[in-house]
């Protein structure tokens, strides 16, 4: 049976009628970072990637899915998104907690200045 195309949208239409959603399991997720990181050249500095490098990741990702739906270019997309936010959400903690609680000296326009 082939596989469904992924979709992070909720389901949309006529009631009953749902869509599959994407799931995304540790292996499926380190393929998409492995690739990323390989190819972060074609992002530039800011990783702003263009369709045909999320389709290249889609088709990628598509080999480590052993079940659920395939991963479309769209999902691979949305969840570097996710992915990066976390990222930087767990950044600025460690940043807030080393100015404010550690005792280390901080600074926005120095850093810690070492």
């Amino acid at each position: 049976m082939p596989k469904k195309k992924a979709t992070n949208e909720k389901s949309a239409g006529s009631p009953g009628q749902e869509t599959e959603r994407c799931h995304w399991t540790s292996a499926d997720e380190l393929c998409l970072i492995n690739y990323i990181t390989i190819h972060k050249a074609k992002g530039g500095d800011r990783l702003n990637f263009d369709k045909k490098f999320w389709v290249q990741v889609a088709t990628d990702v598509a080999h480590t899915t052993k079940s659920g739906v395939v991963k479309t270019p769209h999902s691979c997309h949305q969840k570097w998104q996710r992915v990066c936010a976390s990222l930087y959400s767990a950044t600025f903690y460690i940043v807030d907690w080393i100015a404010n609680f550690s005792g280390i000296s901080w600074s926005n326009e120095c850093g810690a200045d070492i």
